[in-house]
């Protein structure tokens, strides 16, 4: 090695209508499925793919095995009644916007979700120029 060492922290954005996970409902034949499952695979793919270029341009070339702390803001699609860049306090609920982004990055910044130590998750809507999606930092050694 010539004495470099890897970042201690790295980030990603990725735009596009935030997904929740984990809320589901019953249907017929006793069925339970995911209320958006059709949109959660392809969001949390893009999560994945984004952290990983991400990732790799930071000079981290795999998941890290020790803590990790995130840093994740939500910014939603502004609709009727939401101020531009404030507090978002509709449904979806942050937790659910937090299990997509937790299990996109697993094997991607992290080998396994137990791993995560400190999040902080902020919804707000999307600022006047701004598209929705989502901003995550990724930090090492909590």
């Amino acid at each position: 090695m010539t004495g470099t060492r890897a970042p201690s922290r790295w980030s990603v954005v990725v735009d596009g209508d935030p997904v929740p996970q984990g809320s589901k409902n019953a249907v017929a034949a006793g069925r339970v499925v995911e209320v958006s499952a059709a949109r959660l695979k392809p969001w949390r793919d893009a999560i994945a793919w984004r952290a990983t270029q991400a990732r790799n341009a930071a000079g981290v070339w795999r998941p890290a095995s020790g803590p990790v702390e995130l840093g994740v803001v939500f910014r939603l699609r502004c609709g009727r009644g939401g101020v531009p860049g404030a507090a978002a306090t509709v449904t979806p609920d942050v937790d659910k916007l937090l299990r997509a982004v937790l299990d996109a990055l697993s094997g991607v910044a992290y080998a396994d979700d137990r791993q995560v130590a400190d999040v902080r998750a902020v919804k707000r809507w999307a600022a006047a120029g701004e598209r929705p999606g989502v901003e995550i930092a990724v930090g090492f050694g909590v």
